[in-house]
């Protein structure tokens, strides 16, 4: 599934609770999930964006600086 994931979506497809997709996502936006599969040999997905070109995270734009925008 390419694009961001709801709540709903995410806790029912995957049988997240709502602090593991919470870790989740962190762990996907401040690139620790990507410097994880690096020390484990794992490949990640061509389509995974960690750092979007547009600043978009989980569906809403903003700064990583928290100023001015939702991220």
């Amino acid at each position: 599934m390419l694009g961001p994931l709801n709540d709903d979506v995410a806790r029912a497809r995957y049988a997240l609770t709502a602090k593991q997709l919470r870790n989740v996502r962190n762990a996907a936006t401040s690139g620790v999930l990507r410097q994880k599969a690096a020390m484990l040999g794992v490949e990640l997905p061509e389509e995974y964006v960690d750092n979007p070109m547009d600043g978009r995270v989980d569906g809403k734009v903003g700064r990583r600086d928290g100023v001015g925008g939702h991220i």
